[in-house]
């Protein structure tokens, strides 16, 4: 786990691995980022059948983040 100002990263990463091309690599990682104006990010990388996928990849916004409404009827999201 690091912090960035007011940011958190979590890093989890597989006890279990797989050897591929003599590299030992492990079976998953995901990476959780938080906190700040920012929406928290998810994302989960494993490998499938040797090669690694982007398994999920999400955004989660908290209440600290504000929507307004604009003229329209859209939600105008904050500028990042």
């Amino acid at each position: 786990m690091s912090m960035s100002g007011d940011r958190e990263t979590i890093k989890r990463v597989a006890d279990d691995s797989e050897v591929i091309e003599g590299v030992e690599v492990p079976r998953s990682i995901e990476l959780t980022t938080s906190g700040g104006a920012d929406p928290d990010m998810f994302v989960r990388v494993e490998l499938r059948d040797g090669s690694r996928v982007l398994a999920e990849l999400s955004w989660k916004y908290q209440d600290r983040v504000r929507f307004s409404r604009s003229n329209c009827g859209r939600p105008r999201l904050p500028s990042w």
